[in-house]
């Protein structure tokens, strides 16, 4: 196992594919004629999406800068499934962003201007959508200047900013400039935390982002006025389902006792090239994992909603005002590029399926929402049963550690010859936890 710890080596095999693409299309690019390169990004278009109060425009930029490191892609977040399908154009735009920032912050501009022209009138919520928007190389001062400021993309600001971005990238400079930009105008920032528990975050989502990263970045926020909201993702890839309620409850227990002001939750979905895509994908038959249901045929890699379900519940039972922060990641099925799986039961065709994506495309709890009142109605589902099934065999995996355990065993067995050195290697450092 590389010192990097096996869930990154092996998502870097994962994207073996992609990391030599973006190279040859990087350096190929490199060579161009600035004007030609400009030419080839200049059609850029934002996707838009549109709601009663609020819009999302999702810039065209050079992507993901935790995944994309030093000209080549590497892991980035273990789990995460918003990337572009298209290398060619990540590589382009490095390109020009490494060659001319003001003709890159002109492509990223027009690509929103494109999908929606210039906004006359005062809207109520703009949610400009980035990896990173803090991050000084995929937005740069001049980008931000250009979206934001006096000849911008807004005539008048709207009431309400949303910008979402990481934990490290938020610095006082970087605050005070938007600040600058955004005075007068409510401002939320989101940041993804994922789980609570550091070690996981870290060697298992991949993230690199520390507690104390986190406790700065609220901290910095709140200083400056701004909104802060954490995302939290509930089925984290390989968990079993009592082993994400478990993980889930304490994220969100953990991002209250902070300060964040809201709390977006997701449902993990499976995509290709991440942990649950790589887990579907190539541990289906593995024997044990198979046994202890971890491995569940189609379903592999996906969470059950009941158990999203069983999570709030014991929420509203038992801290029932951090309800009042909880809000629901995007739910909408082209949000995120290419095939991918969204979480269900047992079918996707049971109503219970839709009627959990319709729940949470509503963006946030109703009011006199009673979530242990939808607790006591799975146990009329048929799909209900089969979750029984699900979780008699889970219940052999006897706590997270033995969870994890289990999926790189299966992992190791899969890419190394000498698997049980791995497995060894990885337990010695599952002690830090």
């Amino acid at each position: 196992m590389s010192n990097k710890g096996i869930i990154r080596s092996i998502m870097e095999y994962v994207h073996r594919e992609e990391t030599r693409q973006f190279r040859e299309c990087y350096e190929q690019a490199l060579l161009m004629p600035e004007k030609q390169l400009y030419d080839l990004l200049a059609e850029e278009e934002a996707t838009y999406f549109t709601a009663e109060y609020g819009n999302m425009s999702n810039l065209s930029t050079c992507g993901c800068q935790h995944r994309i490191q030093q000209d080549h892609i590497v892991c980035g977040c273990s789990m995460c499934n918003l990337h572009k399908k298209s290398i060619e154009r990540i590589a382009y735009m490095t390109a020009m962003r490494d060659r001319d920032e003001t003709l890159y912050s002109k492509v990223v501009v027009q690509s929103v201007v494109r999908a929606r022209p210039l906004i006359k009138s005062r809207t109520i919520h703009e949610y400009l959508f980035s990896y990173d928007f803090l991050n000084e190389k995929e937005i740069p001062d001049i980008c931000m200047e250009m979206l934001l400021g006096k000849n911008g993309i807004y005539y008048r600001k709207p009431f309400v900013y949303e910008f979402e971005t990481t934990a490290k990238s938020i610095t006082r400079e970087r605050l005070q400039l938007l600040k600058k930009y955004t005075a007068g105008s409510k401002v939320i920032i989101r940041i993804g935390v994922e789980c609570a528990d550091e070690w996981i975050r870290n060697h298992w989502l991949i993230k690199q982002t520390s507690d104390d990263d986190i406790l700065k970045a609220v901290a910095a926020c709140k200083e400056f006025g701004f909104q802060i909201t954490a995302n939290i993702l509930f089925g984290l890839p390989g968990f079993t389902e009592e082993n994400a309620i478990l993980t889930f409850i304490q994220s969100v227990e953990w991002v209250d006792s902070i300060g964040v002001d809201t709390i977006s939750c997701s449902l993990l979905d499976r995509y290709e090239n991440t942990l649950q895509g790589y887990i579907y994908d190539h541990l289906q038959t593995d024997f044990d994992l198979i046994a202890c249901k971890i491995a569940d045929g189609s379903h592999t890699g996906l969470p059950w909603p009941f158990s999203f379900i069983r999570a709030l519940a014991y929420l509203e039972k038992n801290k029932p005002s951090v309800l009042r922060k909880i809000v629901f990641g995007q739910f909408h099925p082209d949000y995120i590029d290419g095939a991918h799986t969204i979480a269900y039961n047992y079918t996707r065709t049971c109503s219970c399926a839709n009627f959990v994506t319709n729940f949470m495309a509503r963006g946030m709890l109703q009011k006199n929402q009673s979530i242990s009142a939808l607790e006591a109605a799975i146990p009329k589902d048929p799909c209900y049963p089969h979750y029984l099934n699900l979780l008699a065999a889970q219940n052999s995996v006897t706590d997270l550690n033995d969870n994890l355990r289990r999926v790189v065993t299966a992992i190791s067995k899969q890419h190394y010859f000498d698997w049980e050195k791995e497995v060894e290697a990885f337990q010695n450092a599952l002690k830090e936890r």
